[in-house]
């Protein structure tokens, strides 16, 4: 059978509030309306709507110093608009992190159709999980193997696909040492990779016909249950999106490229975030938020631009 091509992109709209006006991403869901004053909140559970990403470096508590994760320069050293680099976090063979997949999806079950979006640089020869997900009973339902020939491994409540079936993009290499901006859309019966806005590649994913990824186990960061193997690389962002669409504007609604801002604040790690004082005071920070319409950061954006001392940190170490 052959697969069913993805479906382009909504059109963008426009943010009626913003000052110049300025593209809406199709996801930010919390905030406050421009010029409001900061008194109305967009809609959705606890402010968030639906369609918000999962940042999973946030939910498991990735951050400089703990469990072997250093800070280390992201995909662009200069970008548009920015004085500072890009950041990522980087990972090495000692980095062990996990937290209970309810804490990811605390208000509802992991999406049947969804997206997976990251920028990540994987040490050159490498083969191992970045991300995986395991149900109450220890299986493995989901993992993002980066590497030579990256696998999707994927397995409902009735066990399918067989392991044998996993789709494998043996024609796609991301061991090479160099950032990439990887998207993986899974949408019915097939799962779809771009990697750097290019075309996708489509496989066949030989699921039932109501998949479910339990919520009640636990996701693991780099690794995987008794392996060996560790992921050791940088990552700069992290995302689970209920959206299978959102893989295919990744590259302009979530990372663009470097002569493009990136479309979240500059500012991250709030300090109601991490319990520490900011360099900023609490006047300029509103301000600067205020800068970029008076909207909050989306979740996911959360560490996508810092006050981090170490913010531009060599990239090198990766060969």
């Amino acid at each position: 059978m052959a697969p069913t091509p993805l479906s382009p992109p909504a059109e963008p709209r426009l943010c009626p509030g913003v000052q110049p006006p300025g593209l809406c991403p199709h996801h930010l869901s919390l905030g406050y309306l421009p010029g409001s004053g900061g008194e109305q909140v967009l809609s959705g559970s606890s402010g968030w709507g639906p369609s918000e990403p999962v940042d999973v470096l946030r939910a498991l508590g990735v951050q400089d110093g703990r469990d072997g994760v250093s800070i280390a320069a992201g995909i662009c050293t200069q970008r548009r608009g920015a004085e500072e680099s890009d950041f990522a976090f980087r990972l090495e063979n000692n980095t062990q992190l996990s937290a209970p997949t309810r804490q990811l999806f605390p208000d509802g079950p992991f999406p049947e159709d969804f997206s997976i979006l990251a920028t990540l640089r994987a040490r050159r020869g490498s083969q191992a999980f970045l991300l995986s997900l395991y149900d109450e009973r220890g299986v493995q339902q989901l993992g993002v193997e980066i590497g030579r020939s990256p696998v999707f491994l994927y397995e409902d409540q009735a066990g399918q696909p067989a392991p044998e079936r996993y789709p494998l993009f043996s024609r796609v290499s991301l061991a090479d040492g160099k950032w990439h901006r990887v998207a993986l859309s899974v949408e019915g019966t097939n799962v779809s990779l771009l990697v750097d806005c290019e075309a996708p590649v489509t496989l066949p994913l030989e699921r039932g016909p109501r998949p479910v990824v339990s919520t009640a186990g636990v996701t693991l960061l780099g690794t995987r249950l008794l392996d060996e193997e560790v992921f050791q690389g940088d990552v700069q962002q992290l995302l689970i999106s209920p959206d299978p669409q959102a893989a295919l504007h990744y590259c302009e609604t979530y990372m663009p490229g470097c002569d493009v801002p990136l479309p979240y604040g500059l500012l991250g790690l709030y300090p109601e975030e991490v319990g520490a004082p900011h360099p900023v005071g609490s006047a300029q920070l509103q301000e600067a938020r205020c800068a970029h319409g008076c909207q909050d950061m989306p979740s996911w954006a959360w560490h996508g631009r810092s006050l981090h001392p170490r913010l531009g940190a060599s990239p090198s170490g990766l060969g």
